[in-house]
């Protein structure tokens, strides 16, 4: 992170701070019940959706902690907060939580490896449970009575696959009007068209969207136009404006196989929207502030910072 802008992410996260002799990094940080945070989990961009305020972090569990991908923080430490994501065993994991967790759950195991009936595979599956590790495709198979859907999303360049449970489809095709029931006259993405011709056919990653309660979320899996080079560092310019762009500081404006618009780092061409080289210190620092991802998701991305970062 810019030391220049650590007051204003200090606002916003109260613990934030700077790793020195004093304070050790993760790997030394207490949990509440004495062990360490020191298994590397994912690494995540958190912040507001324009990547005008946010960081890449690398996020680290409890040392041995079982895996909680399938439950929610309960926020309001209300047993009532479960029962409304449709997880009603509240729980701790190695000291954090509370987390609201499905049927079946324990702290050894709060994920139960089979789930007890088709409505729990819908809880799961539409309120931020992850069924599968988000290396690897969610939804090639539905369970009944989920059904899939898909929706192309060309600002953004992914085409969506989601396993859904049918009585819920109104709901949120009024958040995405895209949404299309899979049948033989509406193929899946593979048979999806990018607007240059190509199909939306390589699979790219498993996420999790909605609402940060899980109350109306959906996991989907997303694939990108075949052969794309990679843009994880760029930005979709919602607004179409040069401006937006320039308040990035990701000057560049391209296009990537029909998508987009998206703003880019400076040296970005449409072949090769992510230079492998950022120019200048100013551009590490915009590319990690504000969204870029300078390392893939399945290992960390800062392990080291280079200068002026800490």
């Amino acid at each position: 992170m810019d030391p220049k802008r650590f007051g204003t992410f200090k606002k916003f996260e109260a613990n934030l701070t700077l790793i020195d002799s004093a304070h050790p990094a993760c790997a030394k940080q207490f949990t509440p019940d004495g062990k360490y945070y020191a298994d590397y989990s994912s690494t995540v961009t958190h912040g507001d959706p324009f990547g005008i305020l946010s960081v890449t972090l690398d996020l680290y569990a409890p040392q041995g902690a079982p895996d909680h991908s399938c439950c929610t923080t309960d926020l309001f430490s209300k047993q009532g907060t479960c029962n409304l994501l449709h997880k009603p065993v509240k729980l701790t994991v190695d000291g954090t939580g509370p987390y609201c967790c499905p049927k079946g759950a324990t702290e050894k195991e709060p994920c139960p490896k089979t789930l007890e009936s088709p409505s729990e595979v819908v809880a799961a599956e539409m309120q931020g449970g992850k069924l599968a590790p988000s290396a690897a495709p969610c939804c090639k198979t539905c369970a009944p009575p989920l059904l899939k859907y898909y929706s192309v999303d060309v600002a953004n360049g992914f085409c969506g696959e989601a396993c859904m449970d049918p009585k819920r489809f109104g709901t949120f095709k009024k958040f995405e009007a895209n949404l299309t029931l899979i049948d033989s006259a509406h193929p899946a993405c593979a048979k999806q068209f990018t607007p240059d011709g190509k199909y939306y056919a390589d699979y790219s990653s498993t996420v999790t969207h909605g609402d940060p309660f899980g109350i109306l979320s959906v996991t989907l899996d997303l694939y990108a136009p075949q052969g794309a080079p990679d843009h994880s560092c760029c930005t979709t310019d919602l607004f179409s404006k040069q401006g937006t762009c320039n308040l990035l500081h990701k000057p560049v404006k391209l296009t990537v196989d029909g998508t987009g618009p998206y703003c880019c780092p400076k040296g970005a061409t449409e072949k090769e929207p992510c230079p492998k080289t950022l120019e200048s210190p100013s551009e590490v620092v915009a590319a990690e502030m504000q969204g870029g991802k300078l390392a893939p998701s399945a290992a960390p991305c800062c392990k080291t910072c280079a200068p002026p970062l800490l």
